[in-house]
């Protein structure tokens, strides 16, 4: 599903039919670009896809709601940025479910087959479509009761595109935290986007009723949420550094392959081992990582915590990317580069979109 050679990606975003994304992009079969993975590791940026639209010749009404979905990114990226680990207060959501996640999500079982089979798919190919994401966090948080923060790290985990920032904002969004309603769906909705014609279910109500909805026995025995990240079988590569080279290096968020091309580096890739365990993902999700990684020419890994590179490797000059989960990082930081603004929080995603919005429209004929 998610090819990790470069030159394929670059094919993915040339074959994109981006003028259908706005009209089908909520249906499980529609337009998507499928992109979201090698964005959240950093292989491509939502500037360079604006870039890259913006030599097509396309007007602004053909690409205009694919550009607000990369803004919805770059808000939760901005938040992340200026909020820091404050993204992951508790606040505004009363559970006692801490720690814990509906056994039939976990195991599929929840008799909705739309959502179950997203499950497996998901355990599988590590993608599950926007829409259905907000269906699972919102059975999970507001009809289960299961409190947000550990839920979504459950998703997180299994993400191709795991991207704490956005997926945890996404779910704080679902449950009410960060704004002042729940998001719900019944099964009329889930029926009509992934085209099935079910009855009969614990969602198959009127959203009249849907808030009222009690936990249904499906959901009412629940699991410990218990993740870790394996990285026993990656191991350090054997390597000095050459002392007449500055060093970069990429981690998790940054596997740009244009990164600081105009001479010779020396090239890490940190496998951190306290982001992990703050981060856990899962052995498929770390195995796509490592196989994108594979884009970057020389690169040489290192396993264990950037002081313990330092300590170790001893690099001369330094370069690394700007980014929330670098906050440690001693060296000179790359600024990361946006077309929206990074210097404000906003109180909503369409207060952040009307402040950027002419910005992006101007690179793009007139609609």
């Amino acid at each position: 599903m998610f090819e990790t050679n470069y030159n394929s990606v670059l094919e993915k975003i040339e074959k994109f039919e981006i003028r259908d994304y706005a009209k089908t992009r909520n249906f499980h079969n529609g337009h998507v670009s499928m992109l979201s993975p090698y964005i959240s590791r950093g292989l491509i940026t939502v500037s360079f896809l604006i870039d890259f639209f913006s030599h097509k010749g396309l007007r602004y009404n053909q690409i205009y709601k694919f550009l607000q979905e990369l803004a919805w990114r770059e808000y939760f990226q901005n938040n992340w940025f200026l909020k820091k680990e404050d993204i992951n207060l508790d606040k505004n959501q009363v559970s006692e479910n801490y720690n814990e996640i509906p056994l039939a999500i976990v195991n599929h079982s929840t008799g909705i087959y739309a959502l179950d089979q997203a499950i497996k798919n998901l355990y599988e190919f590590g993608y599950m479509h926007n829409h259905m994401r907000m269906y699972v966090s919102s059975i999970v948080c507001n009809i289960s009761g299961c409190h947000w923060l550990d839920a979504s790290k459950w998703m997180y985990y299994h993400l191709f595109d795991a991207d704490w920032g956005s997926n945890s904002q996404n779910w704080q969004w679902i449950s009410g935290t960060s704004r002042s309603k729940k998001y719900f769906a019944n099964q009329d909705n889930i029926n009509k986007y992934f085209g099935t014609s079910q009855r009969n279910t614990f969602l198959d109500t009127s959203y009249d009723h849907i808030t009222e909805v009690d936990e249904p026995n499906q959901l009412k025995e629940k699991s410990k949420i218990e993740l870790k990240t394996n990285l026993d079988h990656i191991k350090s590569d054997s390597f000095s550094l050459n002392q007449n080279l500055d060093t970069v290096i990429y981690n998790f968020y940054n596997l740009d392959v244009n990164w600081r091309q105009e001479k010779d580096y020396n090239r890490i890739l940190l496998i951190d081992t306290d982001f992990f365990s703050k981060y856990p993902i899962s052995h498929e999700s770390l195995k796509f990582f490592i196989n994108l990684s594979k884009n970057i020419n020389g690169l040489k890994i290192f396993v264990g915590t950037f002081e313990e590179m330092i300590f170790k490797h001893k690099p001369n000059r330094l370069f690394y990317k700007e980014h929330p989960t670098n906050l440690q990082y001693t060296g000179i930081e790359d600024k990361r580069e946006s077309y929206f603004s990074k210097e404000s929080l906003y109180p909503s995603f369409f207060k952040f979109w009307n402040a950027n919005q002419k910005n992006i429209k101007k690179l793009f004929r007139e609609s």
